[in-house]
């Protein structure tokens, strides 16, 4: 059931009686809830002004066509990173970019989700603008931020990034920029909360559109999500990557990817990941082609073809060990690693 306009006006007039809205530096109440607000507030003064409910309104100590005005003030009183109505609209204002940069590194100003959140709100009201001096230093603040032990500081640092990465321009802009984010978010793509893994996974997805250099985001992928140091990142971008196997991609190089899935894959510490990893090789094959795949194989290391066989072997029930006992592999990946057509060993 939607809310009364009473109701609305009750929640609209205790919201302009709390202390200053935090509309940035502020800890008491998230930017995102002042449109919010501000949205209540314009719905309960035309609901009292059209009532004729004075009596009301005046017994929480606001009259109706003040309510707006009020917030407004109250908007416009906050720091250099709040907005300001001017002339009737909304005309946001930034902070330099050394004042950005110190408010995403600096963890101990604990401004970090407010600057992030207000930065966004920048974006939404000034469309296709592209704030920064030095694009490329405020990612690196950005990159800080990516790492808060808050998951929503995470996420909506990665929605960031997201936001701005159609707004830099030509491929070469986009990818001085993503260079500074991209161990980060890679991390993210491997996050615990779901929430920012998948968020994650769609903005590498619209980066890997306007990128000139698809490799960097492979080698990023691989030595920091396939081949990470922690077992549990290493798990959960195996699942989360598979935005790059679609099939607009099919004639980028996966050489790098190939060759960390198969180190992965030989490695013994890592069984765990054995099936997750041979369906990853599986899909690359299936995608580019058994022939381009199996180049690719012939480009990694022959001990660690020959490691892979073993890892077949050392698993009985795997999909490597059915194709194998198949006089029809089901795929290139698995073929190949079965010693089909495979140029060694």
């Amino acid at each position: 059931m939607a809310p009364s306009g009473e109701s609305i006006m009750i929640f609209a007039c205790r919201c302009a009686q709390r202390r200053p809205l935090c509309c940035g530096l502020s800890n008491q109440i998230p930017v995102g809830l002042c449109v919010v607000y501000i949205a209540a507030m314009v719905t309960a003064g035309v609901y009292a002004k059209s009532l004729q409910k004075t009596s009301f309104v005046a017994s929480y100590g606001i009259q109706p066509i003040s309510i707006v005005d009020y917030l407004i003030k109250r908007l416009s009183d906050q720091s250099s990173m709040s907005s300001s109505f001017v002339d009737g609209g909304l005309r946001a204002r930034l902070p330099s970019d050394a004042e950005i940069i110190r408010s995403l590194t600096d963890a101990g100003l604990n401004r970090r989700g407010d600057t992030v959140e207000q930065v966004r709100l920048w974006l939404q009201v000034s469309v296709g603008r592209q704030p920064f001096v030095d694009p490329p230093s405020v990612f690196r603040g950005i990159a800080a931020a990516l790492t808060d032990d808050a998951w929503d500081t995470r996420y909506q640092s990665v929605k960031l990034v997201g936001d701005l990465i159609p707004l830099l321009g030509p491929p070469g802009n986009v990818d001085r920029c993503a260079r500074a984010v991209l161990r980060p978010l890679v991390r993210c793509l491997g996050d615990p909360k779901t929430t920012v893994a998948m968020a994650t996974a769609d903005t590498l997805d619209l980066y890997s559109d306007l990128t000139g250099d698809f490799r960097q985001l492979l080698e990023a992928i691989a030595h920091f999500g396939v081949l990470s140091g922690s077992p549990s990142t290493r798990k959960t971008v195996l699942v989360n990557m598979t935005f790059l196997l679609a099939e607009k991609n099919r004639n980028r190089d996966f050489q790098t990817l190939v060759s960390a899935l198969v180190r992965l894959l030989s490695d013994d510490r890592c069984s765990d990941f054995r099936s997750t990893t041979l369906d990853s090789l599986d899909k690359i094959s299936t995608l580019i082609g058994y022939d381009r795949f199996q180049l690719y194989l012939d480009a990694t290391s022959p001990d660690r073809r020959r490691r892979c066989r073993k890892t077949k072997t050392d698993k009985p029930e795997s999909k490597v060990k059915c194709s194998v006992a198949s006089s029809t592999p089901v795929s290139g990946a698995v073929a190949s690693l079965g010693g089909g057509r495979t140029g060694a060993g």
